[in-house]
């Protein structure tokens, strides 16, 4: 079809015919090379250019030699990040990105969602061990970690399943799966997890390989499974072409009765029994959508690297050979010329302008899809390699029970709280600093040097303690003062009593020295209060700390002298002495007149 419509254009080619040959390569590796050989100088066809092919293992094997005879390849799908490596592919270039830019995409969705820790699962071999590695590399740089990596062996049996399950429900740390499987481990896995609600309940993100999964896979993910895949979109008028084919009207498409007999389910051969026999009249678009066993989408890509060679070729012809005839063409067209200029030009294509880096590879988007219930593909986003962003649809996201997926292990720990990481980075847990402790590095605590505290607000600076006393005009301070002269009256009200009656039985028998020296220690204690509330200078500091000490000291030795003395008169009553003339007060407080 883009063959057709390239000839039908007379602005392209300058009326030169464009031709073509196509072979099959049956998925196969071996047939791949022999096929390939056909297409070098003088074999069976002589070409300029190569479309395809579409597997990154076939591409492999067929661009060195590509290479080697100087024919430029662009491949339309096979997306392998060694392929890259231009001293090995010189001539290669590609539709699609690399690999590698599928594990950013893949990143950028979970970092949009606000997700910090998921479990990746892998195939073993180049394709899952590369793809596993890009995406840990590029979650590192946005500080996304990896709670777990589960590797599916090569021949992955079905304990090994059961393995990677259990172990998918005991990490309860993160519900954000990333899958790196190949084609047949991604179906086998959700036909595996199907009918467990704990395992159905995570969020799986994948890379292309899931837009290959099979009707009965599709039918278990429902809205808990998205995946990157390149923008390729239905071919305007394919589809119509598609259903107006006749096998005996078609002289362009040699597959036709291969692709016919599969679709109805019918032979073209009379002798094969229980086989009903194909039908010419039959119309392809009788048939429902799931039968056609038809994907436009990868047309696209054919088509567009068909224009994109027919272009260049114009820009070749109509700068270095206008008047150049047909047979002098081969030599003016040359590889070199057609490679460089794919490589630096700009083209026109269905789903945009198409532009190569040095090495060949599509500056290119991806679209972020999600299967919905029905197993049906719904794009919801699309991002952009040149800045690294998602752009999503106007619609929003619907979530699997219409719950957002958890996606973090640990959250910011609040003020004067420090973390203890676990084994996961991304994974912590909060203990709280001391009062008089700093945070250090968000991960321990120091306590702060004599007279600092820690800042209220963060707890990761000491700042100097203001100094800070009372005023003698404080409201506190006036009614300790009012209390320190009231007190002061009391006692000298009690001290004239106790003069006054000092011939009083009972006044002498507490003994009024040692009364009145508790009543000197009180009035000192009150005192006190003053030098206390007063503005702090060096000597009123001085006289605070030998006024408080000495206070209490003449306060409580009035009491031991009583303890003492009591001690001695009845340790004498024991004795059975009756001179108690060193028991008494004056004795107690004046020890020289003891003998």
């Amino acid at each position: 079809m883009a063959i057709r419509q390239v000839n039908e254009d007379t602005n392209l080619l300058s009326g030169i015919k464009l031709g073509y040959s196509i072979l099959d390569d049956c998925d196969n590796f071996l047939s791949v090379i022999g096929e390939s050989l056909l297409f070098l100088p003088e074999q069976r066809f002589e070409v300029n250019a190569v479309v395809g092919p579409y597997s990154s293992t076939q591409a492999r094997v067929v661009a060195p030699l590509f290479g080697l005879y100087e024919i430029p390849q662009i491949s339309t799908s096979a997306s392998s990040d060694d392929l890259s490596d231009k001293s090995r592919y010189p001539y290669f270039s590609r539709v699609v990105s690399p690999d590698k830019f599928q594990a950013v995409a893949l990143v950028s969705f979970m970092y949009e969602n606000g997700w910090n820790v998921f479990t990746i699962v892998y195939s073993e071999g180049p394709y899952g061990e590369n793809a596993a590695r890009w995406i840990k590399n590029v979650a590192a740089q946005r500080n996304i970690c990896v709670s777990s990596y589960i590797k599916v062996p090569g021949q992955s049996t079905k304990n090994d399943w059961n393995r990677i399950c259990k172990k998918l429900k005991r990490d309860t740390r993160t519900d954000i799966v990333v899958l790196a499987l190949g084609n047949s481990n991604s179906n086998f896995f959700f036909r595996k997890i199907s009918g467990d609600d704990v395992l159905l309940s995570k969020l799986y993100l994948g890379t292309d390989s899931l837009s290959f999964l099979e009707e009965k896979s599709r039918s278990v993910v429902k809205y808990n499974t998205f995946f990157t895949n390149f923008p390729f979109i239905e071919v305007p008028g394919l589809r119509e072409e598609v259903y107006g084919e006749i096998p005996k009207n078609s002289t362009e498409n040699p597959w036709l009765y291969e692709y016919w007999s599969k679709i109805f389910d019918c032979s073209w051969s009379k002798t094969k029994l229980h086989t009903k026999i194909c039908q010419t009249h039959s119309k392809i678009s009788s048939l429902k959508e799931k039968q056609l066993k038809f994907s436009e989408a990868w047309s696209s890509g054919i088509y567009d690297s068909v224009l994109i060679f027919s272009r260049v070729m114009d820009a070749i012809i109509k700068e270095d050979c206008p008047n150049a005839t047909k047979h002098e063409l081969n030599s003016c067209v040359t590889g070199q010329k057609i490679l460089e200029k794919t490589r630096k030009g700009t083209f026109p294509s269905l789903t945009g302008n198409v532009l190569f880096d040095s090495v060949g590879d599509v500056i290119g988007d991806y679209d972020i899809v999600q299967f919905t219930v029905a197993g049906d593909r719904r794009t919801v986003g699309k991002w952009f390699r040149s800045n690294n962003t998602i752009t999503w649809k106007k619609s929003p996201i619907a979530w699997f029970r219409n719950k957002k997926p958890k996606g973090i292990c640990s959250f910011p720990c609040p003020p004067k709280h420090y973390r203890i990481t676990f084994q996961t980075t991304c994974c912590w847990e909060c203990r709280r600093c001391r009062e008089n402790e700093i945070i250090i590095d968000n991960s321990s605590c120091a306590c702060c040097p004599e007279f600092t505290w820690p800042d209220a607000e963060t707890a990761t600076m000491c700042l100097n303690i203001e100094p800070w006393s009372s005023k003698l005009s404080d409201t506190h301070s006036i009614c300790l003062e009012l209390f320190a002269v009231f007190g002061l009256a009391a006692e000298l009200f009690i001290v004239i009593v106790y003069i006054l009656n000092r011939k009083v039985q009972l006044i002498k028998a507490s003994s009024l020295i040692l009364s009145l020296f508790s009543l000197l220690g009180v009035a000192i204690i009150l005192l006190t209060v003053f030098f206390i509330l007063a503005q702090p200078t060096k000597q009123i500091c001085y006289v605070q700390r030998i006024l408080f000490n000495l206070s209490y000291t003449i306060l409580y030795a009035p009491l031991l002298c009583k303890v003492a003395r009591l001690l001695r008169i009845f340790r004498a009553g024991t004795e059975g002495r009756t001179n108690l003339n060193t028991d008494s007060a004056e004795t107690t407080v004046y020890p020289r007149k003891l003998r």
